[in-house]
């Protein structure tokens, strides 16, 4: 699960020191540190290919379409309480368009923060926040009718029958004919020149399928709402290197970060570097859903 080991190293001339550098905090620190932590928020967002319910047709045209959120997760059973909704800049410019998230009429003084400081605060039962991380989904494109038949707790699901080449991508969200469940497909799959290959899906199949023909969601942002404790992360403490000038271990809401520096005395350089091993997963699909808008 600790599959992601961020590094931010960088060098500092004597030079530097002495005379461009007047506040080390906010001229060397705070810039690495957001860098730090845009590239920790990229990999967590990345994580929505293990998110295999959906909810949304890829635009926010209307209020309904929140409405609909809530209908999913009340389908899946998801806790009313610390559901959160976290959409990119194109879905949270949509629905800051809505009426009811601007007008004060309707929102009384919460609407001020929407018109003030383009916050969304809570509405339908959500904490609505945007994130640049938020990733958009480009769907695969399996040639032909391709069609798919396996048991009930199969994950690899052979696809035959499609006529045609084509692909399908991690983070690919299919049904099968005969349900309205959803699946994610969890590796990039490129079908034979006839339409046929395997998929492996998450959660396995809860139904015997013959024949289904399948459907692929639309390329879409995938935005995610829910309750959060449905994804884990965790990190770990790094050990001290053997012979660095100085080392120390910072640990900010729970992130293990590593602070080494150094200095070569031959081309007068201090070397500082911040890294972190960290792993994040989807451990609880159920708790989460994207939102397609």
């Amino acid at each position: 699960m600790l599959d992601k080991h961020f590094d931010m190293s960088f060098e500092l001339t004597t030079k530097q020191l002495t005379l461009e550098l007047n506040d080390f905090s906010e001229q060397v620190i705070r810039p690495a540190m957001v860098d730090f932590a845009e590239h920790i928020d990229q990999y967590l967002y990345g994580k929505y290919v293990e998110v295999n319910n959906v909810e949304g047709d890829g635009t926010v045209n209307t209020i309904q379409d929140v409405i609909g959120l809530d209908r999913k997760l009340m389908e899946q059973k998801v806790p009313m309480g610390g559901r959160v909704a976290v959409v990119g800049p194109v879905t949270k410019s949509r629905l800051l368009g809505l009426e009811q998230f601007h007008r004060a009429d309707i929102r009384g003084a919460a609407a001020i923060p929407a018109l003030t400081e383009a916050s969304m605060g809570r509405v339908l039962g959500f904490d609505w926040y945007g994130a640049q991380a938020v990733k958009y989904h480009t769907a695969g494109v399996p040639g032909g009718t391709p069609v798919a038949t396996a048991n009930a707790g199969d994950t690899v699901v052979p696809v035959s029958a499609g006529g045609a080449a084509g692909t399908f991508k991690k983070g690919d969200i299919v049904s099968f004919a005969g349900g309205d469940e959803t699946y994610t497909v969890l590796a990039d799959v490129t079908l034979s020149g006839a339409g046929a290959g395997n998929i492996t899906v998450s959660p396995a199949l809860t139904r015997a399928i013959s024949g289904a023909a399948i459907t692929v969601k639309a390329s879409h942002y995938a935005n995610l709402a829910g309750n959060f404790r449905g994804l884990s992360m965790v990190s770990v403490p790094l050990e001290m290197p053997m012979e660095a000038m100085g080392a120390a271990q910072v640990n900010w809401s729970g992130l293990n970060i590593r602070v080494v520096y150094d200095y070569d005395v031959q081309t007068k350089k201090n070397i500082i570097s911040f890294d972190c091993l960290v792993g994040a997963k989807v451990t609880d699909p159920r708790l989460l859903t994207r939102f397609a808008g």
